[in-house]
C-alpha cells in the first residue's frame, strides 16, 4: 500500500511538473500550448513518443529561424513545398502556421523516399517519425484539440498559466530557503570547523609529545638493559 501511494505522488509531482512546464516548452518550440498539447496528443495515438514531437519541433524551429535570417538552403527547400515563410507584406509567418503548411505539403507528396527526406530536411531526423501524424499537424491547432479534449487530454491555457505561476513561486521560495539556511548556517559550519581543528590541532600536538616521551623512555629502557648486562 505504501509503494501505491509513493508511486501514485510520483506520478502526481510529474503530471504538474510537465503541466506546469507546458508553456515554456510551447516558447521555446515556437508553438501555442494548444497547439503543443494537441500535437503531444495526436503524437500519442499515431505512435510517437513525445520526446520525438518536441525534438522534431524544435527542429523545425530552428530551421525557421534559419529561413528567417535569410537562409537560402532553408528557403528553397520550403519553397519547393510550395511554402513561403514570409506573407504578402513581407511579414515573417508564425512558426506554427507555417509547420501546418509544411506537413500539409509533405501528405501531398505520393513518392514515400522524398516524403520522408522533406520530413527529416525541416524536421531534423526524428521528423521521419511524425510520418503518420502529418496530417494531423496540417489539420492545425483547432482540430487536434477537439479530439485531444474529447479524450480529456487538454488543459485550458489559464490553468497552465496558473500552473506556471505556482511552479515559478515554487521555484523562487526554494531560493529563498536556499539563501537563509546558507545564511544561517554558514556562522555555524564555520564554528564547527574551527572547533575541530582546535581538536586535530590539540591531538597533533600531544602526539608528537607523545612520540618524543615514547622514544626518551624507550632509550632508557635499552640502557638500562645493557648496565644490567
Amino acid at each position: 500500500a505504501a509503494e501505491i501511494a509513493a508511486r501514485l505522488v510520483q506520478i502526481g509531482k510529474e503530471a504538474f511538473d510537465a503541466a506546469s512546464g507546458l508553456d515554456d516548452l510551447a516558447e521555446q518550440l515556437g508553438v501555442t500550448t494548444k497547439f503543443l498539447q494537441a500535437s503531444q496528443y495526436a503524437a500519442s495515438q499515431g505512435g510517437v513518443k513525445i520526446e520525438q514531437l518536441e525534438s522534431a519541433y524544435s527542429k523545425f524551429n530552428v530551421k525557421m529561424g534559419e529561413a528567417a535570417e535569410g537562409s537560402k538552403e532553408v528557403i528553397e527547400r520550403l519553397q519547393q513545398l510550395g511554402v513561403k515563410n514570409v506573407d504578402l507584406a513581407g511579414k515573417l509567418r508564425p512558426t506554427e502556421v507555417l509547420m501546418q503548411d509544411v506537413a500539409a505539403a509533405i501528405t501531398r507528396i505520393e513518392d514515400p523516399a522524398k516524403r520522408a527526406a522533406a520530413a527529416a530536411d525541416l524536421f531534423g531526423k526524428t521528423g521521419v517519425k511524425l510520418l503518420p501524424m502529418m496530417a494531423d499537424i496540417a489539420a492545425g491547432a483547432d482540430a487536434m484539440a477537439t479530439k485531444a479534449a474529447a479524450a480529456g487530454a487538454m488543459i485550458d491555457d489559464s490553468v497552465v498559466k496558473s500552473l506556471k505561476r505556482m511552479d515559478d513561486q515554487s521555484e523562487a521560495s526554494a531560493l529563498k530557503m536556499r539563501a537563509l539556511f546558507a545564511t544561517i548556517g554558514a556562522p555555524i559550519v564555520t564554528t564547527a570547523l574551527e572547533a575541530v581543528n582546535t581538536v586535530l590541532a590539540s591531538i597533533l600536538a600531544n602526539l608528537s609529545r607523545l612520540k618524543v616521551e615514547a622514544a626518551t623512555i624507550g632509550s632508557r629502557a635499552a640502557q638500562a638493559d645493557v648496565t644490567n648486562l
